[in-house]
């Protein structure tokens, strides 16, 4: 993500870009998204917008600086070695599991749905061609949902 993908304007994020280090004897390589529905503009929480705010600011700071850098990293993307490292240090210091970068993704649709999130916006934000694949492949069981049931169906019948 660079910074011309953000706008503060609009409070918004474009994701229009897939970078990858995984391709042979490249350091790293941008391509499009996997899918048509996983190119998107997504709406910014307040508390992340102020953290670009003065992320952008920071790095405004540096001589060559250009909304063509990348938002993590600067002129170069930041190292997919070096991101797991802090996420496993945090982590370790927040005496939660170390999970995969990727996880994130489960853990986020999880956490909306069972806030009451609407599956269908849920399925978009994660970019999505259908909500099925967010239902299968993201959703985990809460089992504190289950005993919800007894209690939906008295409510119904009485």
């Amino acid at each position: 993500m660079t910074w011309k993908d953000v706008d503060f304007e609009k409070r918004t994020i474009s994701i229009n870009k897939t970078l990858t280090t995984k391709i042979k004897g490249e350091k790293w390589t941008i391509s499009t998204p996997k899918t048509k529905s996983s190119k998107r503009i997504l709406p910014l929480t307040e508390k992340l917008l102020e953290s670009l705010k003065t992320l952008k600011k920071e790095q405004q700071k540096i001589i060559g600086f250009s909304d063509d850098w990348f938002v993590v990293g600067n002129l170069e993307p930041i190292r997919e070695t070096t991101i797991c490292k802090h996420k496993d240090q945090y982590c370790k210091q927040a005496n939660v599991k170390i999970i995969r970068i990727h996880d994130f993704r489960h853990s986020c649709a999880s956490f909306l749905i069972n806030n009451k999130a609407d599956i269908l916006t849920v399925s978009k934000y994660l970019g999505h061609s259908n909500i099925s694949i967010t239902l299968n492949t993201y959703t985990h069981f809460y089992e504190e949902k289950l005993n919800d049931i007894p209690k939906l169906i008295d409510k119904i019948c009485t």
